[in-house]
């Protein structure tokens, strides 16, 4: 508890030491410098057309502190854990959390003096709806490595000529074409209702060359009248108002094929801190906060078998999962 102005002053400086620690860590990626510390390197061997060579000292400062980067006498070189992160969908992942976040917290910091703030997701900004879209591009990798084996037959439902997917809120279609990437024959349906993501959406396909594999709705998911057509659905259900969800999770059950599965998010637990600050972000993003048995609860009343909790850790939005 704050008991005088001397901790309400203290609290602010740690808690900006993480935003700053943030920000230094997104510009080390977002400036390609991480890719020139695979190798150590002293300062002077390293540059960046935006950052001066003192800026780019105390980046590195920064980032020597929380691990990201390891000094040895005048050289620096990203950290082994780090590594695996410049190449593959990861990297993007990053960059896009990292910027998402901050974008996103600053939203909410100028919503607070706005008469009408939004309720739900309304964020137009083509850098925040990127940013959102690529953070979300590692799910097929993590799909593929860690959660379709747990799921019965998934993984080989994913490999058919014939899958399809299902992809709610598809944003600017950056987990839809990584899932056509990381399943070779798969196809993917988006629905999405913002205009300036779908927008996006489109111009990233184009550019991926996979406008043949992945159809665009301007749809509300509880509009979705699709049958027995998905071996797998993707229900962010953290972007869903309360009111919708249940209608949704109905339709999307529906249109699963037979044996298919439904994949469900909601936001992660963790420490009080942790909850609290997921329960906040759940509302700016329109979503419901409910419980991990809440959540299985509503699952299985649509009919769904085999409906499960997936273990992840506590930061990360809590998967749920049932088949048809």
């Amino acid at each position: 508890m704050i008991t005088n102005p001397q901790d309400m002053r203290a609290l602010v400086h740690e808690l900006s030491m993480g935003s700053w620690s943030l920000a230094a860590i997104g510009a080390l990626f977002e400036s390609g410098l991480v890719d020139q510390l695979t190798e150590p390197r002293t300062l002077d061997q390293l540059s960046c057309a935006g950052l001066t060579p003192r800026r780019i000292e105390k980046l590195l400062g920064v980032a020597t502190v929380h691990g990201v980067v390891v000094a040895d006498a005048d050289r620096y070189r990203i950290a082994d854990g780090v590594a695996p992160v410049l190449c593959g969908p990861l990297r993007a992942t990053f960059i896009g959390e990292i910027r998402s976040h901050l974008m996103q917290s600053l939203a909410l910091l100028d919503s607070a003096t706005t008469a009408s703030a939004a309720i739900g997701w309304s964020n137009a900004d083509p850098r925040v709806l990127q940013a959102q879209g690529d953070g979300s591009s590692v799910l097929p990798a993590m799909l593929k490595m860690a959660l379709a084996p747990m799921l019965g037959d998934l993984a080989e439902r994913l490999a058919r000529p014939d899958a399809k997917l299902l992809d709610v809120g598809t944003g600017v279609g950056a987990l839809a074409i990584a899932a056509c990437k990381t399943y070779p024959q798969l196809r993917v349906v988006g629905l999405d209702l913002l205009a300036a993501s779908l927008e996006l959406a489109h111009a990233n396909i184009a550019r991926a060359g996979l406008a043949d594999r992945i159809e665009l709705r301007e749809l509300a998911v509880e509009n979705l009248r699709d049958e027995a057509t998905y071996a797998l659905a993707w229900l962010p259900a953290f972007f869903i108002s309360p009111d919708t969800l249940p209608a949704a999770i109905y339709h999307v059950t529906t249109a699963l094929e037979p044996g298919g599965w439904l994949l469900m998010a909601i936001p992660g637990g963790g420490d009080a801190k942790q909850r609290a600050i997921n329960e906040l972000v759940g509302t700016v993003w329109g979503g419901p906060t409910v419980s991990t048995d809440v959540a299985m609860r509503w699952l299985s009343d649509v009919g769904l078998r085999d409906v499960r909790a997936l273990p992840g850790p506590p930061w990360a939005p809590q998967m749920i999962a049932g088949h048809r």
